[in-house]
């Protein structure tokens, strides 16, 4: 996954740590909150599909977008941010 971020000058052993973290948290508060689907309650379903969707969404954002993001905002010639 790292290799797809041009110009990443930084730890590779710390951004897969970010990387795992998130990815392993996403995962089980998705399973979590999809356990809400089995429920015959309707509105304990309709938020047990809605978060579900809504972790998804959200695990992408901060894998691609926030990356992405925080180069843009990078200075030119400055190491931080």
């Amino acid at each position: 996954f790292g290799e797809m971020i041009i110009g990443f000058d930084g730890d590779w052993q710390q951004f897969s740590l970010h990387v795992w973290s998130l990815l392993l948290t996403s995962v089980v508060l998705f399973f979590g909150f999809a356990q809400l689907v089995t429920s015959s309650f309707r509105d304990a379903e309709a938020v047990g599909i809605l978060v579900s969707v809504m972790l998804i969404f959200a695990l992408l954002a901060d894998l691609f977008l926030g990356p992405a993001l925080i180069f843009k905002m990078k200075k030119p010639g400055k190491g931080q941010i």
